[in-house]
């Protein structure tokens, strides 16, 4: 006899990761589309990575792609206007593997400090919803040369162990 359950959020994700959507454009040589805008953070799909964070007052978003531990990103690819959502910026970039780079992100807009707009797109901003910091390599260790860490993510893969 079979019995309704609720479906785990990992089994939800699972469907959404096995879509076999296809690229919409190519930026900067990179084949994307619109990401899972409800999937904040990074999302590995089974043919690439989607990238979606919120930015209140940004006009524009940029991600910023590193190999692991280098000073400078190998990649920057500015979210395309048609990959906006009011606050939301969400993008899907195929043909990249998770454990290969690091990623950030970078902002433009207003710089209003009396409104607390401070917007600059030379920093590199950490993804508030990654799920793994790369930036020291040991806790309280200072970065040579006495310039601050720049803290970048990692992509994590989630796998369903047990899943009944």
């Amino acid at each position: 006899m079979y019995m309704w359950r609720e479906r785990s959020k990992e089994e939800k994700h699972e469907d959404v990761v096995n879509t076999g959507l296809l690229p919409l454009d190519v930026v900067e040589g990179f084949k994307i589309r619109p990401g899972f805008f409800r999937m904040y953070g990074a999302c590995v799909a089974s043919n690439g990575v989607s990238f979606t964070i919120n930015s209140h007052g940004a006009t524009r978003c940029t991600l910023l792609l590193f190999k692991p531990q280098a000073p400078k990103p190998y990649a920057r690819i500015p979210f395309l206007d048609s990959y906006r959502i009011g606050d939301t910026y969400s993008m899907l970039v195929f043909d990249i593997k998770p454990d290969e780079f690091e990623y950030a992100f970078s902002f433009d807009g207003p710089y209003e400090p009396a409104k607390g707009l401070l917007f600059n797109e030379e920093n590199v901003l950490l993804d508030p919803y990654s799920r793994a910091v790369t930036g020291q390599r040991k806790w309280g260790e200072k970065p040579e040369g006495g310039k601050d860490f720049e803290y970048r993510a990692r992509v994590v893969k989630a796998t369903l162990t047990g899943a009944t």
